[in-house]
Order: C-alpha cells, then sequence, then structure tokens
C-alpha cells in the first residue's frame, strides 16, 4: 500500500511502486476479466501516443465517454501523470445533453469508447464533427507494440495542485454544478478514508457507481493507493452486486443509497452481513430512512457506516453503530480535522445548539471550486466554511442531525415547514420506498404540504395505502405538516448517478393535483 505522499507526488506515482512490486494482483476485474498493471501502462501509453497525433500535450482538458472499467482507470491514471482535466460524462446521457457538456467545458479532446461512438454517430451529436476526437477500441485489441517509446512516466511528474478531475452534483434538485479538483484533495481524500476504515492490501472494493460520480472516482483512486483490488460493475442490479460481493469476497463498499434500498429487497443481501466478510459497507450520497437505517444497523453491526457530506467538501461526518445508540436519528459527529456550524438562514450568524439551520462545514477536503469554461468560475476559500444548503442541527454533545434542505422548506400559515420530517414518517411506514415532500398552493388553503410516494406493493390498493399514510402522517405529526394530497406513482425517474430525479417527480406531483383538483 502507498503511504501519504510528499505534495509532489502524483496520484499515479503515489501507488504505481506497490503494483509493479505485485504485477500479477489484479488491479480491476470487470465482467470476470483481470486488469493489471502491465495492461494500464499499455493503454496510458495508447493514450499518450493518440494525444500526440493529435499535436495535444499535458495540462489541457480532457473529456472523456467511457463505461469500460479499464479505460476509466487508464485515463484517471493518465491525467495524474501529465496535470490534465480530465472530465468523465456519463455514457447514458443524450446526445443533446453531452452537447451541453462539452460546450460548456469547452475540451480540447474527446476520449470515447466506440460503442459509446456509435450511439452518438446515430444520434446525429454535434459533438463528434466539432470536437478531436480519440476513439479508444476494445483494451484487449491493444497490444505492446502500440506503445509509446516516447512516453516515460518517470520523467512526467505534474502539478497536483492544478486542476484534475471534474464532476457534476448531481442535479437531483435543481441544475448540476460542474466541480474541479486537484489531485491534492483527490489524494487527502483518499488516505482520510484508508485511515477511517482500515484499509490495507487484503481487502477488495465493490464499485457501481460510473466515473463520471464523484463515488466512482473515489473507489479508483483510493483502490488504486491502497493496492486494493476493485470489482466493477458494468451496470448495477442488486443480484449482481450480491453476487460479486461473496464470489470475489467484498470487504468494502460506498454503494449510493438507491441501490442499498434495492439491495435489501433482497434476502439474500443480508446472508452477506451473516458471513462478517465486510470490513466496512459505507452509505453515502442520500440520507436513508430511519427504518432503512436501522435495519442496516442491526445486520451489519460495527461494519455499516453512514457518511454525510457534500461533493465540494467531501465527508464531513461518519455515523456508527456506537452513535446510533446515541440517537437513532443523527448523521454523526465531525471528523476530526472538519468543523460544522450551524447558521441562521440567510444569515452568517450562529444558532443555539438543537435549533435548526444551515450547515456550514470547514474541510481540508474542499474542492477547487466550480468550473465553467476552461477555468475557475468560482474559487473555493481553504480556510472559509462552506454554505452547504442542507438544513441540520447539533444537539449538545456536537451530533448533528439532518432536517433537509434548506430551498426545500416552506411555510403553511406562517409556520415553517421542513420536507424531511414528513418525508421520514412517511417512509417510517415500511409501504414506500420513497416520498418525496413539496408545496402547493391552493387558491382558498394558500401553501399547503402535498406527498409524491411509490409504493414497495404496486398491486396494493391505492386509496386503502393513502388512508395508512394519512392516519400515521396524522399520530406523528403537527396538523399543519399532515399532506394534504397524497400522489401515487409507479417508477421513480432516475439520473444516471442512480439517483431519484428530484425535479421530474416534483414536476409529476404538480402536474397530477393540477389536474386532479378543481
Amino acid at each position: 500500500m502507498a503511504s501519504e505522499p510528499a505534495k509532489v507526488k502524483s496520484i499515479y506515482h503515489s501507488g504505481k511502486d506497490f503494483w509493479e512490486a505485485n504485477p500479477n494482483k489484479a488491479l480491476v476485474i470487470c465482467d470476470n476479466i483481470e486488469f493489471r498493471i502491465k495492461d494500464a501502462k499499455r493503454l496510458i501509453s495508447y493514450i499518450h501516443t493518440q494525444l500526440q497525433v493529435h499535436e495535444i500535450g499535458s495540462e489541457i482538458p480532457i473529456a472523456l465517454i467511457s463505461s469500460n472499467a479499464f479505460w476509466n482507470l487508464s485515463a484517471i491514471l493518465h491525467a495524474s501523470i501529465t496535470g490534465s482535466l480530465l472530465i468523465p460524462i456519463a455514457p447514458s446521457l443524450s446526445g443533446g445533453q453531452v452537447d451541453n457538456i462539452v460546450n460548456g467545458h469547452k475540451p480540447c479532446v474527446l476520449l470515447i469508447t466506440m460503442d459509446a461512438y456509435e450511439r452518438f454517430q446515430q444520434w446525429g451529436s454535434e459533438v463528434l464533427a466539432n470536437v478531436n476526437t480519440i476513439l479508444l477500441p476494445n483494451p484487449e485489441v491493444i497490444n505492446d507494440e502500440q506503445e509509446s517509446t516516447s512516453f516515460d512516466t518517470k520523467l512526467c511528474s505534474s502539478d497536483i495542485h492544478l486542476p484534475y478531475l471534474l464532476t457534476h452534483t448531481s442535479g437531483s434538485t435543481g441544475a448540476p454544478k460542474a466541480i474541479v479538483f486537484s489531485q491534492q484533495t483527490k489524494l487527502l481524500r483518499a488516505f482520510s478514508a484508508i485511515k477511517a476504515w482500515g484499509l490495507d492490501t487484503a481487502d477488495v472494493f465493490l464499485t457501481a457507481s460510473g466515473l463520471y460520480h464523484s463515488l466512482g472516482q473515489r473507489h479508483y483512486i483510493t483502490a488504486w493507493l491502497c493496492g486494493c483490488t476493485n470489482i466493477v460493475l458494468s451496470s448495477f442490479s442488486a443480484s449482481g452486486w450480491i453476487n460479486s460481493a461473496f464470489k470475489f469476497k467484498v470487504s468494502f463498499s460506498i454503494p449510493v443509497s438507491s441501490h442499498l434500498y434495492d439491495l435489501c429487497r433482497e434476502e439474500s443481501f443480508f446472508r452477506l452481513a451473516e458471513s462478517r466478510q465486510f470490513k466496512a459497507l459505507v452509505s453515502s450520497s442520500s440520507y436513508l430512512s430511519s427504518k432503512l437505517r436501522m435495519r442496516l444497523f442491526w445486520a451489519f453491526g460495527e461494519c455499516f457506516f453512514e457518511m454525510y457530506g457534500t461533493s465540494e467538501v467531501g465527508t464531513a461526518t461518519i455515523t456508527s453503530a456506537l452513535d446510533i445508540h446515541h440517537n437513532p436519528q443523527t448523521v454523526g459527529k465531525a471528523l476530526p480535522d472538519v468543523d460544522i456550524e450551524i447558521r441562521a438562514i440567510g444569515s452568517q450568524q450562529n444558532v443555539a445548539r438543537m435549533n435548526i439551520g444551515e450547515i456550514f462545514v470547514l474541510s481540508p477536503y474542499v474542492c477547487l471550486g466550480y468550473w465553467s469554461g476552461r477555468k475557475l468560475s468560482t474559487v473555493m476559500e481553504k480556510h472559509s466554511y462552506f454554505g452547504t444548503g442542507d438544513l441540520g442541527f447539533l444537539d449538545s454533545d456536537g451530533y448533528l442531525y439532518y432536517s433537509g434542505r434548506a430551498k426545500d422548506s416552506f411555510k403553511v400559515g406562517g409556520i415553517m415547514v421542513y420536507p424531511a420530517e414528513i418525508e421520514e414518517v412517511i417512509m417510517s411506514s415500511g409501504l414506500v420506498i420513497l416520498a418525496r415532500v413539496i408545496d402547493i398552493e391552493y387558491p382558498r388553503l394558500g401553501s399547503v404540504a402535498v406527498a409524491g410516494i411509490i409504493p414497495i406493493d404496486t398491486s396494493e390498493d391505492v386509496q386503502r395505502l393513502k388512508r395508512q399514510l394519512r392516519a400515521l402522517c396524522a399520530t406523528k405529526l403537527a396538523g399543519y405538516q399532515v399532506p394534504h394530497e397524497l400522489v401515487v406513482f409507479s417508477e421513480p425517474p432516475k439520473l444516471p448517478s442512480g439517483k431519484s430525479d428530484l425535479v421530474t417527480i416534483d414536476h409529476i406531483i404538480r402536474r397530477s393535483l393540477a389536474v386532479s383538483r378543481p
């Protein structure tokens, strides 16, 4: 395993010594194909050779459209060597969406796998005509003779403070933002994870998130630095995830919350808990319902953790089974090198303990800033608190509690309503897999809470389900919090990250009520 690097060492150079000393160990396994260090060097050299052919140098923005795990890892490592900015784009996006991203970020070149290229060509995407495009063939057809003899990684040592890797916020609650990271930040985050979970070279990772997702990036980079084999799924399915976990004796994974909901529907998932093979199973990206998180803590015990944080600042808190004994609702205490403040909404004034306000985080893991065109449009200050846009409060012992997004809150009859509190009650019924609460303006009633729900059992009588949920809300919530209407639909629209597309869900709820109400 790599030791924490000096500031001048790139991600590639921080991990390569271990892998060169263990040439037969698989870096990545995908679709039962093993990918080793010699294979990575071959693909890195191929990328570099193709850039030379196009007369494209180092420290430039490079877009990547690939669902191939081997090209993904090689592109990450190549960018770390040359100081380029890598812009991974989800292959599942439409041609128009890709055009918008590329036109907004203006990469010098686009690396794209053959399958993605053929698909976008059929759609008539503008990108393929307007940007230098390098096709990435099946990795197996690239042989050693295609390596560039002029590319010597020992002579390349990029500035780890330069823009290195870009990701977009999920866009689940609005327009996605482009966030850019330096290698230094990615290194700090990776070594923090290795320390927090006690990872070592014997561990096996399981990755079901794409490289365009910050969790996918975290898995690829941390596994490389830790000397761990990374099992990568080409696409997520609950059965595929579970089977891979058993087959490869996986000991570490950070599934997105939507994947965890799917996994928990499978009894075989909980047999993984009985096997005790996991060192750490970590939930991230969205807050879990109390019922689900308690089930996971009960099943996996000290091996299950929940993280709270944002793409911009990284992990801010970690919740363990011990924290749940303090209070089942907490999202944990701040990490030792992180500080959290709760400030009045729209103010810099701190609020008293147990009072809800906006969560502000001071973290050494903060990103460089937001990216637009070929420059930072907003620069994050390393020693300033970042306003997360989330609501929450701290108790007297310093434990943090999450209360939803600030922009989702609204007033009913002059009283502030926090949708997360209502959604939590609905989810606790065990009858639904998703609850989304918004406000609707009625001519006579004014603003009221309404909820969109997706039942676990889609064959259940809808009116009966609504009566059950209204009765539960009436016993658990104040009158002004009880949803005035419940909208039932079958499947949540999803984003490429796997998160529910809340913007589209809100439109569905509003459109349904506009038709049904007088």
